[in-house]
């Protein structure tokens, strides 16, 4: 198995623009992953990372998670990206969706958590 790579020189091509991307690992230690290439090119392109599809030797990029190694990215690999940025009506409704998600989900645990306590209470 080779080493982990670390650092990854590739060229993003998204709409009629070419960009050069130094990939690096974006935590933790291991080999470069797709999404670490999704964060590069969300900062280049102002696309979000959910708005994207990338393609390298006409294979989608859809796992977040595989190896750029596995995926048979290269140093100088180039990689078509499909997407567009979020106007700001549709980011503004999109972080209302994920604020009211998370308090779903706080609301979910506090009743869980009251759940468990009623249920310890003996019966009289």
């Amino acid at each position: 198995m080779a080493a982990p790579i670390d650092k990854l020189s590739i060229t993003l091509v998204h709409a009629s623009e070419k960009y050069r991307l130094e990939v690096t690992k974006s935590e933790g230690n291991g080999d470069l992953i797709v999404l670490d290439l999704l964060e590069a090119a969300q900062k280049v392109t102002s696309v979000p990372i959910h708005a994207q599809k990338l393609i390298c030797k006409g294979k989608s990029l859809s796992d977040p998670n595989q190896s750029l190694q596995a995926a048979g990215l290269k140093a100088g690999a180039k990689v078509m990206m499909i997407g567009r940025k979020a106007n700001p009506d549709e980011e503004i409704n999109q972080k209302a969706v994920l604020t009211e998600e998370t308090k779903v989900e706080n609301i979910s645990k506090k009743q869980k958590e009251i759940v468990k306590e009623v249920e310890g209470i003996p019966a009289r």
